[in-house]
């Protein structure tokens, strides 16, 4: 399992440029809350964020239920990416427990988008690509109908794609 302990992050803190931003990230997440081995939900996430950074950048919560439609998923991913704002998903696995990753590309034809390019905290990035993980849409029948695809062919996990949260910059008064 990969883990990063305290020390680990009070290094790259020691290492990096400080600014007020840096300071604050640091504080709320660290200090304030410890590291939660669990992680936030997103909903708790996005208002963490809206209340340390509202001034700099807004994050909206996207609750993707039942009643979401999936050209309504897909159309939130395909603007979010062609308008360069980073879309953080969340994924419920069918085998229990989830995980989040960052958006940041498509494949689609004239049906439509049928894969999602990520990049997976989970995972090393191969030198030669700018993803490391593909959510393929629509693979599945029920509610687990799209499938992770990793550089560990043992690992292709079910999902359900429960969350969204896009952070947009504010425009300058």
């Amino acid at each position: 399992m990969k883990t990063i302990s305290r020390v680990q992050i009070e290094d790259v803190y020691d290492n990096i440029k400080k600014s007020p931003e840096t300071e604050k990230l640091f504080h709320e997440f660290f200090d304030k809350h410890g590291m939660i081995r669990g992680g936030f939900y997103f909903d708790q996430l996005t208002k963490l964020v809206n209340r340390v950074y509202g001034e700099v950048v807004t994050a909206q919560y996207s609750n993707i239920n039942d009643n979401f439609r999936e050209t309504d998923f897909c159309e939130l991913v395909k603007t979010a990416i062609d308008d360069n704002i980073p879309i953080i998903l969340g994924m419920d696995f069918k085998t229990g427990g989830g995980h989040a990753v960052l958006a940041i590309g498509y494949e689609y034809d004239e049906d439509g988008i049928f894969n999602v390019f990520c990049l997976d905290p989970g995972y090393e990035c191969n030198p030669t690509s700018y993803w490391n993980m593909v959510i393929a849409l629509d693979l599945f029948s029920g509610k687990f109908k799209h499938q992770c695809l990793t550089n560990n062919s043992y690992n292709c996990p079910a999902v359900y794609i429960s969350d969204a949260i896009l952070i947009t910059k504010n425009k300058k008064k």
